[in-house]
């Protein structure tokens, strides 16, 4: 069966068929394959994968992220980060890299973020003189926070697989999300210094107390969400919910939210939820054919005849997480290897938050690596830009998230220090 299965799952996937799509028919042509499983298997699987009430936090945070959206918060955001980091050297690419990790505590999705930052930096980035292929690849990069700083939807999903608690999958992303945000600013720093940019006026105090006026609203979100799964007043689930609630209340109170927006709201979060919930639906069966045939024993054996050292194992771990990365969304990667990986690693003796954080991580960076490099593609689709020219900017970005996943392997401690500090 895991014969058919890969071989069939390579195969479509070369020919570039939709990530759901070919779990959907690998998985299909492995159990015809096998008179012992019978069809109705497949329904079952995907029936109990997606009835789950940690799953129902998806559409929910997808809707507070468009309603914010609707409600012109990003711009908000912008100008906001604007005032406080715009008189740097590349004070533009520094204000998209500050709003990056400020929208990646209000959506919790890369490709959310990549359309909402992209749509307006895009134009302004390269209407001041930045190259297009650079402005594509740092939005991506910033995009690419939205799912390490919480909230995050793929730390949900990671949580609904392993029964880590979701609270302390969102503090363990804050470091290494920070610290990924700052090395994007340092990267904007030498580009501009590089191509010239001369950095604008400092704003001034009033300027910054009225850009903070205009975005607490925005700004308060994540400190709800965060603080209310903290102190266990709800669960992940209902702080979606509340997200809502609060988002539809924001935009109407601010007048900035209408019916037509809120249909569209609707209708965006309903777009972007369904082929989430199919990928999760379909790759539970891949994972369910993986986990018969035992597949997680045959990758521990073939890993130990490399290398018994548990450093190495890990990087040989990483190494494949990016290469999966490349081409499989995160969601549905999260849901075929995590229960393959995580007892792997655990005879290694690593802390299950310690190794469910580098997976994400690693997962995500695969969104930006070529050749297929999703997040990427997103960004350059607002002005139609060549992958090829994002692509050419991408690998300073890539290698600052591999030297924080490296550094976060040998000094475990900086992951887990905030969340045993709230604990």
């Amino acid at each position: 069966m895991l014969s058919i299965l890969f071989l069939s799952f390579l195969i479509l996937l070369i020919l570039g068929m939709p990530i759901g799509y070919v779990m959907a028919v690998s998985a299909t042509l492995s159990i015809a394959s096998n008179s012992n499983l019978p069809g109705i298997v497949m329904a079952q699987k995907m029936f109990t994968a997606t009835d789950s009430f940690s799953l129902m936090a998806i559409p929910f945070f997808m809707l507070a992220g468009h309603l914010m959206t609707e409600a012109n918060i990003t711009q908000r955001i912008l100008d906001f980060s604007k005032t406080l980091v715009g008189h740097i050297t590349g004070g533009l690419a520094q204000t998209t890299v500050m709003s990056g990790m400020l929208m990646a505590g209000i959506s919790g999705s890369g490709a959310a973020d990549a359309s909402a930052i992209g749509g307006i930096m895009v134009p302004s980035l390269t209407k001041d003189g930045y190259d297009e292929g650079f402005a594509v690849s740092l939005i991506a990069s910033c995009a690419a926070l939205g799912p390490i700083i919480p909230p995050s939807i793929i730390m949900i999903m990671y949580s609904s697989v392993t029964n880590i608690s979701v609270g302390k999958l969102f503090l363990a992303g804050v470091f290494p999300g920070i610290v990924a945000g700052i090395g994007f600013m340092g990267i904007s720093y030498f580009y501009a210094r590089k191509n010239g940019f001369v950095p604008s006026k400092r704003a001034s105090l009033k300027v910054i107390g009225n850009g903070f006026v205009k975005a607490i609203g925005a700004l308060i979100m994540p400190i709800i969400i965060m603080g209310g799964i903290l102190s266990g007043i709800f669960t992940a689930t209902e702080s979606g919910a509340i997200a809502c609630v609060y988002g539809l209340i924001y935009g109407l109170v601010t007048k900035s939210l209408t019916i037509e927006k809120i249909k569209r709201a609707l209708l965006n979060a309903t777009l972007s939820t369904v082929p989430a919930m199919f990928v999760i639906a379909v790759a539970s069966i891949f994972g369910f054919i993986m986990a018969r045939e035992n597949f997680s024993s045959l990758v521990l054996n073939s890993i130990l005849q490399i290398s018994d050292n548990a450093y190495i194992v890990l990087f040989i771990v990483i190494g494949f997480l990016v290469a999966l990365g490349m081409f499989v969304d995160t969601t549905a990667a999260i849901i075929m290897v995590v229960p393959v990986l995580v007892p792997l690693i655990g005879r290694f003796g690593y802390d299950p938050l310690h190794f469910a954080i580098i997976i994400v991580i690693t997962l995500v960076l695969g969104a930006l690596t070529p050749p297929v490099g999703m997040l990427v593609y997103i960004v350059a689709g607002v002005k139609n830009t060549p992958t090829e020219r994002a692509f050419a900017h991408i690998l300073p970005f890539v290698i600052w998230i591999l030297a924080i996943v490296t550094f976060m392997v040998f000094f475990p401690k900086v992951v887990l220090f905030i969340p045993n500090l709230m604990s």
